[in-house]
């Protein structure tokens, strides 16, 4: 079982977490879960500090990027301050549905 879990949901505000900042040790686990979307939807992170996070996918330790049943996201470093992921929604297809901003979808901060 995951230390944390976000449910990311699309409305009308964006498609946004329903934790917003996650306070992380190291060692700790985050379940990234899609809440309310579209039929057939899907979603992907993209991790601006990638090297402060792992998961069971290749592509993330090379882009930082986290599909929708990558599993949990491991903390494998202290963070040192704030960072954030960017959240997108795709269709069926991997066309974008919605996203959050470039800055800030979904953040995370040292739990001291």
């Amino acid at each position: 079982m995951a230390d944390h879990n976000v449910t990311l949901n699309y409305g009308p505000g964006g498609f946004l977490p329903d934790l917003d900042p996650i306070p992380v040790k190291r060692g700790q686990t985050i379940a990234f879960r899609l809440g309310q979307a579209p039929s057939g939807a899907k979603m992907r992170l993209t991790f601006h500090d990638r090297q402060f996070f792992s998961t069971s996918h290749p592509e993330f330790a090379r882009a930082g990027v986290y599909h929708q049943g990558d599993g949990d996201v491991k903390i494998i470093a202290a963070l040192p301050g704030p960072t954030t992921y960017h959240c997108e929604l795709r269709d069926a297809n991997g066309d974008l549905i919605a996203q959050s901003t470039e800055n800030h979808g979904g953040g995370m901060i040292p739990d001291v």
